[in-house]
């Protein structure tokens, strides 16, 4: 029951974008220039021929008109004219769910109204988008490898032991072990639960690799005691008979 209620902050994890990792830098940069200035986002328009200036223009001025934008600079083209690039600078932090609204925004609905019927394509990229796109593939695909390695450990238990039952046990605690460390790494680092004690002052999304990093320690370190003990608990409770050369001390048996 503990460890369900710990594991109860999973749920709003945030993974980590920043801009250039160095903490003070970014803090003076986004004190200076605003803190969409860390995470700029780099706005690209291609067609196989060479983009008219008007669609570029319409393209610029689109992106400029959304409330989340703060900065847009001018469009710098190719020399073969096929691709023409400006930079867009966000009202809020990288790592904002403002600043992930707006790079779906400019996706899903701003660029491809603006460029539409021209023959061009649009492009949202940077190192935000970058690590948006890391954070929602993450979030996919974690349970999905969970939930492959926990059957595959059942399988392999129930192989080894013969039990279905003392498998699924494994399975569950496993499953509560690992949403207990998610959640205690959300609870700290997220809601500030502690911060003094790991020498932080203020909360910090998390990095995206920490989720998949967790599981596999966490998971193998759960899984191996449940082996040791399990095999413990059977050269126990074997006969005598049955056990092999080494007794349960581990000294050779003597016969005759």
């Amino acid at each position: 029951m503990t460890a369900t209620r710990v594991a109860a902050p999973t749920a709003p994890w945030r993974n980590r974008i920043t801009g250039s990792g160095e903490e003070a830098p970014d803090q003076l940069l986004a004190t200076g220039f605003g803190p969409g200035f860390n995470g700029p986002l780099l706005v690209a328009i291609e067609r196989s021929s060479s983009p008219g200036s008007d669609v570029i223009k319409r393209a610029a001025a689109a992106v400029a008109a959304e409330p989340g934008v703060l900065a847009v600079t001018s469009p710098a083209t190719s020399p073969s004219g096929a691709v023409a690039v400006f930079t867009v600078i966000p009202r809020f932090a990288p790592q904002a769910p403002e600043t992930h609204a707006l790079v779906d925004r400019l996706r899903e609905q701003v660029l491809p109204g603006a460029t539409g019927g021209t023959g061009a394509s649009s492009y949202v990229g940077g190192m935000t988008p970058v690590f948006i796109d890391l954070d929602e593939r993450v979030a996919r695909r974690l349970p999905l490898v969970i939930g492959v390695v926990v059957a595959l450990s059942v399988v392999l238990l129930v192989l080894a032991f013969r039990s279905l039952v003392v498998a699924l046990t494994a399975a569950v605690l496993n499953i509560v072990s690992i949403s207990a460390a998610f959640g205690v790494v959300v609870a700290v680092f997220q809601w500030g639960w502690g911060l003094g004690l790991v020498g932080l002052d203020d909360t910090v999304p998390i990095a995206s690799v920490v989720p998949m990093l967790m599981f596999a320690i966490v998971f193998g370190l759960s899984m191996d005691y449940e082996v040791f003990l399990l095999s413990r608990i059977r050269e126990a409770t074997t006969p005598a008979a049955t056990r092999g050369p080494l007794s349960s001390s581990g000294s050779p048996r003597r016969h005759g």
